[in-house]
């Protein structure tokens, strides 16, 4: 076992070897790729996916959860989902426990829309993790699943959340 007060990072010699340099550089490559991907294919911005995705997954889903899920600037925010309202993807309704929130939910071109989508990431991440074994990727996002929970954490403590 380690003990608790050793470096579990290895040695870093530049900022490329720290591993928050890693992750930014891996999801921006991701996000270049999907950029074009997401507008030529589907008419979407990425912020639009991220949107439609997690409204998918939880809705109803209020704007404030929505903003805790997404990490976006609340003005940024609010531009996708009105675009996403205006273009008929997303539907925006009263609170059923609170009238002076809004739930946002999918329509159904929304949700038609949101199942090719999906596909099409799921076919993407594939393609990401394939230099890894199926052991390795479950590994992998387990780590990561864990690392989100711990910074998201951290974070919170700060009072940056």
């Amino acid at each position: 076992m380690i003990p608790s007060d050793a470096p579990r990072h290895p040695p870093v010699a530049s900022i490329e070897d720290t591993l928050t340099f890693k992750i930014a550089r891996f999801a921006a490559i991701n996000a270049r790729d999907g950029t074009v991907i997401f507008r030529d294919g589907f008419d979407l911005t990425l912020n639009e996916w991220r949107v439609l995705g997690l409204v998918a997954a939880h809705a109803p889903l209020g704007l404030n959860r929505l903003t805790e899920l997404v990490l976006m600037d609340k003005g940024q925010l609010s531009r996708t989902v009105q675009a996403l309202v205006t273009r008929g993807k997303l539907v925006s309704q009263v609170g059923a426990a609170d009238a002076r929130k809004v739930e946002l939910s999918l329509s159904e071109k929304g949700a038609a829309l949101h199942a090719k989508v999906l596909e099409f990431a799921r076919a993407r991440n594939e393609e990401v993790l394939e230099v890894l074994s199926v052991a390795e990727a479950k590994q992998f996002i387990a780590l990561l699943d864990r690392l989100l929970v711990h910074n998201t954490a951290l974070v919170r403590n700060n009072g940056n959340l």
